[in-house]
């Protein structure tokens, strides 16, 4: 009776650990789909087109929001816009 009663509990637990992995499961793909990826709270896209390091911990990253593309400096502190042009327009 008493090896019954422990599979018994190693049962329940084990139960319990898979209704607990898919509730996660659940509760993540909700957050997933309310903050998709590439999204920012106001609801513009953002994306990294490219970027490279110039130096220590400073780099040059062009970064497409919306129907702008930007060119940007990036330090330890500060970014600082260096171009910025629409998809439409071909810069100089």
């Amino acid at each position: 009776m008493g090896t019954l009663l422990e599979i018994l509990k190693v049962l329940f637990v084990l139960v319990g650990l898979v209704v607990g992995i898919v509730f996660l499961y659940r509760l993540t793909e909700k957050l997933r789909l309310k903050y998709q990826l590439g999204r920012t709270p106001g609801g513009y896209t953002i994306k990294k087109v490219g970027s490279m390091y110039i130096g220590y911990k400073k780099q040059i990253a062009i970064v497409e929001i919306e129907e702008h593309i930007f060119v940007l400096a990036i330090g330890e502190k500060e970014i600082t816009p260096l171009a910025n042009w629409k998809k439409e327009e071909r810069p100089l």
